[in-house]
């Protein structure tokens, strides 16, 4: 019995490891910014990972140089674009694709409302 639970358990694991998103649309983003988020590039790739999941997107790579997600009930696409900044910092280009709201487009404010969330400090496990 504990033998066929443990494959059961196996296997709605690897099934639910592979829901993905779609990737972008081939389309201009309705809107993207640039900003600066302190730590090296793979830090910064796991916190926006992070936020995106916090915000309920489903995501499709993580990586060290793009992050990009998808949101099925408001059909909502993001693509976080990592390069280096400075020294201790990394460049990200946040993009977004379609509606940020009940009937309202993206806009620059909800960018920076993502940045902010990627730039908060997190706090250690504990």
């Amino acid at each position: 019995m504990a033998r066929r639970l443990l494959l059961i358990a196996a296997a709605v694991t690897l099934a639910c490891g592979r829901v993905i998103a779609p990737a972008p649309p081939g389309t201009a983003p309705d809107v993207s910014d640039v900003g600066q988020v302190a730590g090296d590039r793979v830090v910064v790739a796991a916190k926006a990972a992070r936020t995106l999941a916090d915000l309920t997107f489903t995501t499709r790579r993580f990586g060290p140089d793009s992050t990009w997600g998808f949101r099925a009930h408001d059909n909502l696409a993001a693509r976080f674009r990592y390069a280096r900044g400075t020294a201790d910092s990394t460049r990200v280009l946040i993009e977004l694709w379609g509606a940020c709201g009940e009937g309202r487009r993206c806009s620059r404010f909800d960018v920076r409302a993502i940045l902010e969330r990627i730039r908060v400090e997190e706090a250690p496990p504990g």
